[in-house]
């Protein structure tokens, strides 16, 4: 026997079975558009109230957007562990929904490891390069053991002269300093040292000290042996000088050479890197830039925290959190004393107001009729509201009694 279908308009009730709320997914039925009737007379709040609170909420969601994508993962680990939290559960007499609650732990604590994995390396990094830098400048910075030993040997023997000196004006310390200073730089052209402006100072400091003079006289005589240095030191062989130069250029330079030689056609496409600064071909560099691709599960779970980053984005994460762990209100609702509330009556879950904040996108595509729609509509409902089956409420305004 065929089944015969009967058209709507000759409906009736009879040909209808009793309804009940396990038929909601079959059958047309009143349950799904169920209210709360303890919400009539609840005064809405008005589009001026609703629009100022959105800005404030949209000025904050500015202010996190220069927050790194690291932080919102961060946040989204915590958010994700406090809803999960047994303890939270056992305080709101929630016996159902382990499995979810678990997951919800799982995944929180696995988005804080990889966190961690992507950013400890690089703060491991970071302190070490400074660390490096600190001992590269100290060594660039300081004598050798047999350059030290012979500059600490004329400042031994100097220091020697002082004491047996019978020397008591500025003049014959003059004369007696100048010379120890012209020894210094002749030494130092022919052992080939280095020595440093700031050691040289410190140096002849040292020995001025041990004079008994004014401090002015002092500071005069540091000067004469800073001016007898460097005249000695200009008035060496140009060869002597020469070497020495080398040898510092040999030993502070940090331009490294190519390893191998660069053709005429390779030259063309040579590049110098800001890393180490040394020569490198185009091919070199891409071959490097190829093994950098080379996949691995951590990387990939590192770029799992920046698609997170800017797949969900701050503002989604405000808008989700602090609905539905705010009840009804974000910050900017909260400083208009306005809230959102379900039509059920049940308080909005994250998935509720991930499904509202779902609903801006729509008023964006509508070009922005979905938002304007509040004026006329008569429960001031816009798109997202329609979408979530919530409305807006002034919590500064009384309720209004309804008439029988």
């Amino acid at each position: 026997m065929e089944n015969s279908t009967i058209p709507v308009e000759h409906m009736s009730v009879d040909n209808v079975a009793a309804l009940s709320e396990k038929e909601t997914k079959q059958y047309l039925t009143p349950f799904a558009f169920k209210m709360d009737n303890s919400l009539f007379g609840l005064p809405l709040a008005t589009p001026t109230k609703r629009g100022v609170a959105l800005l404030i909420d949209l000025l904050l969601v500015a202010l996190l957007s220069d927050i790194p994508g690291v932080l919102l993962a961060l946040a989204i680990a915590i958010t994700l562990y406090y809803l999960g939290n047994k303890k939270r559960a056992q305080d709101q007499n929630k016996t159902k929904g382990r499995k979810r609650r678990a997951t919800m732990r799982f995944i929180a604590a696995s988005m804080a490891f990889i966190i961690l994995l992507s950013v400890l390396p690089a703060l491991f990094k970071l302190v070490g390069i400074e660390e490096g830098q600190h001992q590269d400048s100290v060594d660039n910075n300081s004598l050798s053991l047999s350059q030290s030993l012979s500059i600490g040997a004329i400042t031994l023997s100097t220091l020697q002269k002082i004491h047996n000196s019978h020397c008591k004006k500025i003049e014959c310390w003059q004369v007696e300093l100048t010379a120890v200073a012209a020894n210094i730089a002749n030494v130092s052209v022919e052992n080939e040292i280095n020595v440093a402006p700031t050691e040289l100072s410190e140096i002849f400091t040292d020995i001025v000290q041990e004079i008994d003079l004014p401090k002015k006289d002092k500071e005069q005589l540091i000067t004469a042996m800073q001016t007898s240095y460097d005249k000695e030191i200009f008035q060496q062989p140009s060869e002597l000088i020469k070497n020495s130069e080398n040898k510092i250029i040999k030993d502070s330079s940090v331009i490294e050479q190519p390893s191998k030689p660069i053709n005429k056609a390779q030259t063309d496409v040579a590049i110098v890197l800001a890393g180490d600064e040394s020569l490198m071909s185009g091919d070199t560099l891409e071959e490097k830039e190829t093994n950098r691709q080379a996949y691995s599960l951590i990387a990939w779970l590192k770029g799992i925290i920046n698609d997170l980053g800017l797949g969900f984005g701050w503002a989604m994460f405000y808008f989700t959190v602090s609905i539905a762990l705010g009840k009804g209100q974000t910050l900017g609702k909260k400083l208009l004393k306005i809230k959102v509330i379900q039509l059920d009556g049940t308080p909005l879950s994250l998935w509720d107001s991930f499904g509202r904040y779902g609903g801006y996108g729509a008023g964006l595509a509508t070009g922005l009729l979905g938002f304007i729609q509040i004026y006329w509509d008569p429960n001031k409902q816009a798109i997202h509201d329609k979408i979530s089956a919530t409305v807006v409420i002034d919590l500064n305004k009384a309720r209004k009694p309804i008439l029988d």
